[in-house]
């Protein structure tokens, strides 16, 4: 069933490689990809050290749910993206503050990539309309250029 379905994806990524939407999209996230990699390389360190403390704040009141690092990990991934399954959750003072601030810096972290990626997207279309804008513009001057060396 699998393979039946495969040519049907190749043939959509060959449709996307041909649309120009998707091609401008694709030049919006190239021209931005140093801010990217620096936001994204920040929510991972974000990521890692809440993980880190939140194994350290938890362990010693939830032994069973903390069990290591990973589990820190698997917390600060969920509560970093807002999904909050709540399988793992902090029952500290403490860890219930770290987890308020984490919620918050993920979204803020979320924002960030959103801004530069539209910010990116705006300025390509914007350079693209100011282009025909201009090409139309020395159409019209040849065109009047042509019709005064007729005359």
């Amino acid at each position: 069933m699998h393979i039946i379905i495969l040519p049907y994806i190749f043939i959509i990524f060959k449709l996307i490689r041909h649309s120009r939407s998707f091609r401008l999209i694709g030049k919006a996230l190239y021209s931005v990809r140093e801010e990217l990699v620096t936001a994204y390389t920040a929510s991972f360190i974000t990521i890692c050290f809440s993980a880190i403390l939140m194994y350290y704040i938890e362990r010693n009141a939830q032994p069973d749910v903390f069990e290591n690092i990973g589990d820190g990990i698997w917390w600060a991934i969920i509560t970093f993206a807002t999904v909050g399954y709540g399988d793992i959750y902090p029952i500290t003072p403490l860890g219930k503050l770290l987890g308020c601030i984490i919620c918050l810096v993920g979204v803020a972290m979320v924002a960030i990539p959103t801004g530069i990626i539209s910010s990116s997207f705006m300025s390509m279309i914007q350079n693209k309309e100011r282009q025909q804008m201009q090409a139309e513009k020395e159409q019209k001057e040849k065109r009047q250029e042509e019709k005064h060396s007729n005359d």
